[in-house]
């Protein structure tokens, strides 16, 4: 945004270098050096004014108005890209999010039926109807699934991470 700033800045500049400019000055105070006595101390002021007219410039103000309005054009459409990004990062971290919650819903339940199927392993095996190997992938399979609900509670947590970094929440400044 200063950028834009800026460049509009140039622009109303570039247009006011060809405009006719009026100035004026003045100067006054104490001065000792007039002949024959230098030692004497005199009063002394000075008044200017002048007129500046540009006639031909060569073309110079009209490159600097192109140019001005092409850095304006530049700012505006580096000002779009940066929100169209931003606005593509949050959707994209909400989607992540949203995507992670359902598959931890999911993983949930499978952790469930996994652990619902080592405990059904194990009664099976202390009646004798099922192999140590057996009842050894049970374990397996319901400590895989506890893994991957893990796994899913750590990438929702970075996901939480980059949704506050896309907002700008600095958390760890504390409140």
């Amino acid at each position: 945004n200063s950028r834009l700033h800026a460049a509009q800045v140039d622009y109303k500049t570039s247009i006011s270098n060809f405009l006719p400019n009026l100035f004026a000055n003045g100067n006054a105070g104490w001065k000792n050096t007039y002949l024959p006595n230098i030692k004497e101390m005199r009063f002394n002021y000075v008044v200017g004014a002048g007129l500046n007219i540009p006639i031909y410039d060569a073309g110079k103000a009209l490159a600097q108005r192109k140019m001005a309005k092409l850095a304006i054009e530049t700012a505006k459409q580096n000002l779009l890209y940066a929100q169209q990004a931003a606005n593509k990062d949050v959707l994209q971290a909400q989607a992540d999010f949203n995507a992670n919650q359902t598959r931890l819903q999911n993983t949930a339940a499978i952790v469930k039926q996994a652990e619902a199927a080592f405990n059904l392993a194990q009664s099976r095996y202390k009646n004798g109807t099922l192999t140590w190997l057996d009842l050894e992938n049970a374990r397996i399979s319901a400590e895989d699934a506890r893994f991957s609900l893990i796994q899913l509670e750590y990438q929702l947590a970075l996901n939480k991470l980059e949704m506050n970094r896309i907002a700008g929440v600095r958390f760890w400044e504390g409140q």
